[in-house]
């Protein structure tokens, strides 16, 4: 039951964060949206920064840990990168709201919590960097800047997203292959491994 109103709370935050702003969002206003009481989003959470960065670790927690396991499973380098772009995807389809109160609030978020993305943004670039290395040494790929290739990866995946959703057509397989099979075929064409 705690845990419900917890996440209601937290949904409620968001929709409201991102439609009308973290300085124009009160808890009093959450708590209507939420239909709970004022003491109750107090319970859960020590203030209006303390609900807003919580839904930001929370939500970030679970998608940084999927990119973390696919670092610590026996995938082969493919079969990582192509998870990595479903699993950006999917987070990205199932989280518009989050993105755009993420973007609108620039302005709230602190040094402290920049320089914790950037980290998880950095561990994100190395286990893409070390399953590239892993298919270079065994021949899979052309040899590269496995640093600059992570990084290519991440971004062509960000690309394919416009307004919080992704553009291409399709579901999510469907979109994920079409950017997978861009990134390791390109428009030149060449071998293809049908997933």
């Amino acid at each position: 039951m705690k845990e419900d109103t917890r996440k209601n709370i937290m949904e409620t935050a968001v929709k409201l964060f991102a439609e009308t702003g973290f300085k124009d969002t009160s808890i009093s206003k959450i708590a209507n949206q939420a239909d709970v009481g004022k003491g109750t989003i107090y319970w859960h959470f020590d203030s209006k920064e303390d609900l807003f960065f919580s839904i930001i670790k929370e939500k970030g927690k679970a998608y940084f840990d999927k990119i973390l396991q696919l670092d610590r499973s026996d995938l082969s380098p493919q079969e990582v990168i192509y998870q990595y772009i479903k699993g950006r995807i999917e987070f990205i389809d199932n989280n518009h709201k989050l993105a755009e109160m993420l973007i609108s609030n620039n302005d709230v978020i602190n040094r402290e919590f920049k320089e914790l993305m950037e980290k998880k943004h950095r561990q994100s670039v190395a286990v893409l960097e070390k399953a590239i290395q892993r298919g270079i040494d065994s021949g899979e790929f052309r040899e590269s800047p496995s640093n600059e290739i992570a990084l290519m990866i991440i971004n062509s995946t960000n690309s394919a997203h416009n307004n919080f959703s992704c553009s291409l057509k399709g579901d999510n397989e469907e979109r994920t292959k079409k950017i997978f099979d861009f990134i390791m075929y390109g428009l030149a064409g060449g071998k293809r491994n049908e997933k």
